[in-house]
């Protein structure tokens, strides 16, 4: 798997899997020509039915354990402070995301 330098790089995987075989889906990809040098990638948890936890958004963080990736808590936004910062909104799907097709 590439895993892109930065986080604000796009490119990142559609989905992660921790040690504990948690899977997170890619919600936002790393835009590296926001404002502020770029927008962090962020990832949700699925919970068992392969719906997103609105309260697990997680951001990758590169080169905290040697050679090893982990993730740290993302910021969820309401609609008004997506509009105030100016952040790409996240869309919670209606129907469960089926891990075959991702």
């Amino acid at each position: 798997m590439n895993i892109p330098e930065k986080t604000y790089e796009s490119g990142w995987p559609l989905t992660l899997q921790d040690n504990d075989e948690r899977v997170y889906v890619r919600l936002r990809d790393g835009k590296p020509d926001s404002e502020f040098s770029g927008e962090s990638c962020l990832y949700g948890l699925l919970d068992a039915d392969g719906y997103i936890i609105r309260e697990e958004l997680w951001v990758p963080v590169l080169g905290a354990i040697e050679d090893d990736m982990t993730l740290t808590g993302g910021p969820w936004m309401d609609a008004e402070e997506l509009v105030k910062y100016d952040q790409t909104p996240i869309r919670i799907p209606d129907e469960p995301i089926n891990l075959k097709e991702i």
